[in-house]
């Protein structure tokens, strides 16, 4: 139940009725680990993306549950239009927070090629995965495209194709399975089955982006021009 506290203003004594300090932390903490929880679901970030939220949310929600005890209660003394107020603003923020660090599949595929996804990609299929380190990110991106919209993309970095090397790899190892973990090696335990087991590519071309040395950024394309299916694998760290 809410706790009655006593005012006193000019001699009148006026009982205002607060919530209770347990039952809004208890909120301010249930919003908090729901946005953690979210950001988790839809950005596969278990770490440094779902951790972030959490904080941001329970420390703007502790300013909010401030902002709301005084001014619903020591101003208009109505507790329970505070913890009406307070429980909207839990479920605001948490969603806010966890949309602002929600995995946008055309922000990570920027983040590969430099460039937002041009119109000859279709199918775009992007997952975002925590790799271990603090702040170390695997994303890995699956789409349709032609050679004229694989070579828009290459040419916005400076990415290197890698003949020599695919076409030993290709003639020299007959196990597509075995293939497929050299090109990506351990990148593609992170993903889903469609990564574990690696599709059968018979014209493959195959692109490296080294990116910055002090950023730790790399990008690996390898691009089926028989299906003309695309697959990407971006780390950071």
């Amino acid at each position: 139940m809410a706790k009655l506290e006593e005012q006193s203003t000019e001699g009148l004594v006026v009982r205002i009725e607060s919530p209770p300090l347990v039952h809004r932390r208890k909120l301010i903490l249930l919003g908090a680990v729901a946005s953690g929880v979210l950001v988790f679901l839809f950005s596969g970030d278990w770490f440094c993306s779902a951790v972030a939220a959490t904080v941001i949310t329970g420390l703007a929600l502790a300013v909010i549950d401030v902002v709301i005890w005084w001014f619903f209660v020591w101003r208009w003394g109505g507790a329970r239009r505070a913890d009406i107020a307070e429980r909207v603003c839990v479920l605001v923020v948490a969603c806010l927070v966890s949309m602002y660090f929600r995995a946008d599949p055309e922000q990570l595929f920027k983040r590969a090629f430099g460039v937002p996804p041009p119109a000859g990609v279709s199918e775009l299929e992007v997952e975002r995965h925590y790799a271990g380190g603090p702040g170390d990110t695997v994303v890995l991106i699956r789409f349709l495209a032609d050679r004229a919209t694989i070579d828009k993309l290459i040419s916005h970095r400076r990415f290197v194709r890698e003949k020599e090397w695919v076409e030993i790899l290709w003639s020299q190892r007959p196990d597509p399975q075995e293939r497929w973990r050299r090109v990506f090696s351990d990148a593609v335990d992170f993903g889903g089955r469609a990564w574990k087991k690696g599709p059968p590519i018979s014209k493959p071309f195959l692109y490296r982006w080294g990116g910055f040395e002090y950023s730790g950024e790399r990008t690996i394309l390898l691009w089926d021009a028989q299906s003309e299916r695309g697959y990407a694998v971006y780390s950071l760290g």
